[in-house]
């Protein structure tokens, strides 16, 4: 069973019109106010590196938010990529949740950054982000 960390708040919305990056919290609408339909906005979140981790060590990166298209990346590399398909941008309204689960032990650093880019829509949403880590060494262990 994969270990889990919650990865709440704070949230900071970044856009280049913004003068302070706007704060949030998870679970929750984005504050998109009065930004730009459809440009993209940075919503970012820093972590550390768990503690524990070993070779045999998994951790992926999870999470489901509304957003008509998404891009994950970790300390400035892209790990997932979903572009927005044409229906969705016609009704934001019906706008379905991206899911993602990624591998990213080989990315992680002591202290962390977490980078969601998406458009601005008014139905916006981090529903969860959370971090999974599994060791194969314990799975292992459990089919003996």
């Amino acid at each position: 069973m994969p270990h889990t960390i919650r990865l709440r708040g704070p949230w900071n919305l970044q856009h280049d019109i913004l003068d302070d990056p706007l704060r949030f919290q998870v679970p929750g609408a984005v504050p998109v106010g009065e930004l730009p339909e459809l440009e993209n906005v940075r919503l970012t979140r820093s972590f550390n590196r768990p503690t524990g981790l070993n070779a045999a060590t998994q951790v992926f990166l999870c999470g489901q938010v509304r957003a008509i298209a998404l891009s994950v990346s970790v300390n400035q590399t892209t790990k997932f990529d979903c572009q927005a398909e044409a229906e969705s941008l016609e009704s934001a309204a019906a706008i379905k949740p991206k899911r993602f689960r990624i591998e990213i032990a080989d990315v992680l650093e002591d202290a962390n950054l977490l980078i969601l880019t998406v458009p601005v829509a008014d139905s916006l949403a981090i529903e969860e982000v959370w971090l999974e880590i599994e060791d194969s060494a314990d799975d292992d262990a459990v089919d003996r």
